[in-house]
């Protein structure tokens, strides 16, 4: 377990300067906005290019660390596995790792956003719209 807490840890310290940069542009939109908004979609259309640039800025910590850093799929039973690396009350940050061509099945979020941005090349995503 002590391990895992050292990675978690790890994790979070090779992400600590994009979340001061997400939680900083977040309480812009939080001041900013009534609860019934759009600022959700706002945020992260503002986040996106945040984010790119960051890991742009970043990526010999990102490629260097990061992947002794992650939990891997078995690829028997699990096609995926979902890395916490950084996040507060208002976001998450999320490493995600697929198997070779590994998927996932059409989901929600629960009423929050998801923004994706690949690491590496070889990912497509399809975002589906959900009929009321």
């Amino acid at each position: 377990m002590l391990w895992r807490e050292s990675k978690e840890s790890e994790r979070a310290k090779i992400f600590s300067g994009l979340e001061q940069v997400l939680t900083k542009l977040a309480s812009q939109f939080n001041r900013a906005e009534n609860p019934d908004s759009h600022a959700q979609e706002r945020f992260a259309k503002s986040a996106v290019p945040l984010i790119e640039g960051w890991i742009r800025d970043h990526q010999f910590a990102v490629k260097s660390s990061l992947p002794a850093l992650l939990d891997y799929p078995s690829g028997i039973h699990e096609m995926y596995c979902r890395n916490q690396v950084s996040g507060n009350d208002q976001f998450g940050i999320f490493a995600h790792v697929w198997c070779p061509g590994g998927e996932t099945r059409i989901h929600d979020h629960g009423g929050f956003l998801g923004i994706t941005v690949p690491l590496t090349a070889g990912m497509a995503e399809d975002q589906f719209q959900r009929i009321y």
